[in-house]
């Protein structure tokens, strides 16, 4: 078969996610990779290379819209049989491919309570967690395929932790920057609580330490933290800590969760789905309690879970006052990531289901639901956007000479 993955395509979460799914298809397929350029892309790294690649017409804004004149011939040329889009949130695409003598099938990441509805246009969804199964049970074709990843990239360092003095907590940030989905914020806050002067807190972010307005004075002013600006491919920087601290607001899956487990780090997460699904609490890490839960101004389907302060400072301060207990965490860790997140043994399944999975007939969407795009032909698509795009310009034209 041949198969076409429409992704983000750089060193960011998503693009990962694409590229696991790549290596397993491929082993009996041909992959084909259509880079969306809304966000960026990048077309230096051999890493992002390793599959046939077309690079898509960029759009304004991060926008995940694709043109369809584009994409339509990608999947000509390349005879494809099944699409699989990542994290597609411009749903036009989707309803356009119906039209196309392929199959479509999705990753499921982002959605809310509006387009639920929407995945019926896929003849089949794939679901990571528990939690994506339950917000899709309502698809005749929702697989559960439980998340995990490469255990021969993401492997524990040979250093043994038995004769630690005090933990080197880790955390990946990512490019959370202003947002703090990954509750950096809440991290930084609690780890100046720990008593130690001898632990120390490593943040590696892709974002400038300035897109950390609310804590950079905390991070720049304590001398146990390590703030490391930088994007770095697999394996990461997980070697560089022996306590994985991850007190995310909102995950679709928690990819650096499972990267942490198979690196042997003992995690330290919130207690909530999906980070409950990989973590265990006392055996492969700490799951730490929840102070409230905030809805998301975007109107996601699950609202953000705000971990306790006192709680994650607690957690942290286990490990520093019985440090020999990291070996037993990370040994646990290592056993569990082998044989539960194994991303290899777990998605041995999927090519069978992209060869057994049907071609829906076209789906009947209620219009008070019906998203306007879907409403539109690409050519008045493409008016609105350039109009759009246009105004963006003069926008941030007039922010610039401010």
């Amino acid at each position: 078969m041949n198969i076409g993955i429409v992704t983000t395509w750089f060193d960011r979460g998503a693009a990962f996610v694409s590229k696991q799914f790549a290596d397993v298809l491929s082993n009996d397929n041909k992959v084909y990779i259509f880079a969306r350029g809304g966000e960026s892309y990048d077309q230096s790294s051999s890493y992002w290379k390793q599959y046939p690649v077309t690079w898509s017409k960029r759009y304004a804004g991060g926008s995940t819209r694709i043109n369809w004149p584009q994409f339509k011939d990608w999947v000509e040329d390349n005879n494809i049989d099944v699409v699989l889009f990542n994290e597609q949130q411009d749903w036009e695409i989707v309803a356009d491919a119906k039209n196309l003598n392929i199959k479509t099938v999705a990753y499921i990441d982002y959605y809310t309570q509006e387009t639920i509805p929407f995945f019926q246009l896929y003849d089949a969804v794939i679901c990571n967690t528990k939690r994506h199964l339950e917000a899709l049970n309502g698809h005749p074709n929702a697989y559960y395929i439980p998340w995990g990843t490469d255990t021969d990239v993401f492997k524990p360092k040979k250093e043994n932790t038995t004769s630690l003095n005090a933990p080197i907590f880790f955390h990946s940030a990512g490019m959370g920057g202003i947002n703090l989905r990954k509750g950096t914020d809440i991290l930084v806050e609690s780890f100046s609580h720990v008593k130690s002067d001898n632990a120390q807190l490593i943040i590696h972010s892709q974002s400038p330490i300035k897109s950390y307005p609310s804590i950079r004075k905390i991070i720049e002013s304590d001398s146990r933290i390590k703030f490391i600006e930088k994007t770095v491919s697999p394996p990461g920087l997980y070697h560089l800590g022996n306590v994985y601290v991850y007190p995310s607001k909102l995950e679709g899956i928690g990819l650096t969760i499972c990267e942490a487990l198979a690196c042997g780090l003992p995690t330290i997460t919130t207690n909530t789905q999906p980070m409950n699904e990989f973590v265990e609490d006392g055996k492969t890490g700490v799951l730490v309690d929840i102070e409230r839960h905030i809805a998301r101004a975007d109107g996601y389907y699950w609202p953000e879970s705000i971990c306790s302060k006192s709680s994650l400072t607690k957690a942290m301060q286990f490990f520093v006052d019985n440090p020999g207990e990291i070996q037993e965490y990370s040994s646990n860790a290592v056993e569990t990531s082998l044989n539960q997140f194994n991303w290899k043994k777990n998605a041995s399944c999927l090519n069978p289901i992209f060869l057994e999975i049907s071609k829906n007939e076209p789906v009947s969407i209620d219009k008070s639901l019906r998203p306007r795009a879907l409403g539109y032909s690409f050519e008045k698509r493409e008016k609105h956007w350039s109009i759009w795009g246009k105004i963006q310009r003069k926008i941030g034209r007039l922010y610039n000479q401010l």
